[in-house]
């Protein structure tokens, strides 16, 4: 089974800018898996979970445009800038990040090619929490860790 670790973000990730400011949380989760994965099968995984269609079954709410596999895609080619409530803020080889502005909040995914196969990041940010964001940190990092899980395993299963 793969191991989930608490790690660093790498020098040049896209979530870091968030890291360097005060008062936000943030964190960050990798996992080694002992393939070639693309950034966009991993993000395509990432939200084909079980998990994450609970989630977002969960919080949608009418209208919210809950992701389905095409808009997954639509925005991953580039097509879309938009996933549901999340927006792209940042896009580079390897990264996404994206945003949910009226929550403050930033979703991170990033792919690293290891000598064995790839590193999947995943990391979050809260800009400046609150009291309840707070009180709700051990919660979201299982959750964290369970998604990151989830989508190693589905990525391991892909066809070759």
């Amino acid at each position: 089974m793969a191991f989930i670790r608490k790690t660093s973000i790498p020098e040049n990730g896209l979530l870091g800018a968030y890291a360097r400011r005060a008062g936000n949380y943030v964190d960050c989760y990798s996992v080694d898996i002992a393939r070639r994965i693309e950034l966009n099968s991993y993000v395509e995984n990432f939200f084909g979970t079980r998990l994450m269609m609970l989630e977002r079954r969960l919080i949608g709410k009418p209208g919210s445009g809950k992701p389905d596999s095409e808009e997954v895609r639509s925005l991953l080619n580039g097509d879309s800038d938009r996933l549901a409530w999340w927006r792209v803020e940042g896009r580079e080889p390897g990264q996404l990040l994206l945003s949910v502005p009226q929550m403050g909040t930033r979703t991170w995914f990033m792919v690293r090619k290891t000598r064995h196969g790839t590193r999947l990041y995943f990391g979050s940010a809260v800009l400046n929490p609150g009291l309840v964001s707070r009180v709700l940190v051990p919660f979201h990092t299982i959750y964290s860790r369970l998604l990151l899980r989830s989508a190693s395993k589905a990525c391991g299963r892909m066809p070759r």
